[in-house]
């Protein structure tokens, strides 16, 4: 069962009751509530900001209606059909058919886009109204560490200090992140120190928690500017 992470389902009589009845209750701490709706809101906002930038303003009311009625009356993939003609009675069953298809189709296995140890950056939603209502991605790296295959697929992951996340991950929250030719860079320069002669200095990395703050070697730094206040590279 998954929920929202509200006090409501998060208490010992709820928890008691969930396992007495044996019921895997979840939730995947995501800023999307409802993806069907939340992929309409992203359409919806993207042909808003198109129109702001021909109309040369932020009004919107006196373009919602014709809008919504371009998407009611566009093509949709998933129903082979628009919108419109998905609302009349007699296709029904052919709405059902295109969204549940049964026979072979249903039997074909579920390919997960991550598997177990794939590197990983997850999404930062932007605000409703941020243009474009694009996602954009976290600087810290995490590590895929279960697959729940279902309808839909959603993933637990682990950050680099092997420590679990809390809730679950929807495909579209995540993104593939090679980190061969990455360099990491550092926030700020906390202390110095000698070690056996070698200059060394303990770094704060940007985009990444308190707990992976560590020493390096100076020489390993890659400064941007003359200026050690600048931000730094490695």
């Amino acid at each position: 069962m998954q929920t929202d992470n509200g006090k409501e389902y998060y208490n010992k009589e709820m928890n008691k009751l969930f396992k007495s009845l044996e019921i895997n209750h979840f939730s995947t701490y995501s800023d999307k509530k409802a993806s069907i709706v939340e992929r309409f809101n992203r359409t919806l906002k993207e042909k808003m900001w198109k129109m702001f930038t021909h109309q040369g303003n932020h009004k919107w009311v006196d373009i919602l209606d014709d809008l919504v009625k371009g998407y009611n009356n566009h093509y949709h993939s998933s129903i082979k059909m628009t919108p419109t003609q998905a609302s009349k009675i007699e296709n029904e069953s052919i709405v059902y058919k295109n969204l549940f298809p049964s026979s072979e189709e249903e039997n074909t296995p579920i390919k997960a886009k991550f598997k177990i140890g794939d590197t990983v950056r997850i999404t930062k939603y932007k605000t409703i109204f941020d243009k474009g209502y694009l996602p954009n991605w976290s600087t810290e790296e995490f590590k895929i560490s279960e697959v729940y295959i279902g309808e839909p697929i959603m993933y637990s992951i682990k950050d680099l200090a092997d420590e679990e996340i809390k809730g679950k991950f929807y495909e579209e929250e995540l993104t593939f992140y090679n980190n061969i030719n990455e360099e990491y860079k550092v926030e700020k320069v906390i202390k110095h120190r000698k070690s056996k002669g070698v200059k060394e200095v303990f770094v704060k990395w940007y985009g990444y928690p308190e707990k992976f703050n560590s020493w390096i070697k100076k020489t390993d730094l890659n400064f941007t500017s003359e200026s050690e206040g600048d931000p730094l590279k490695i």
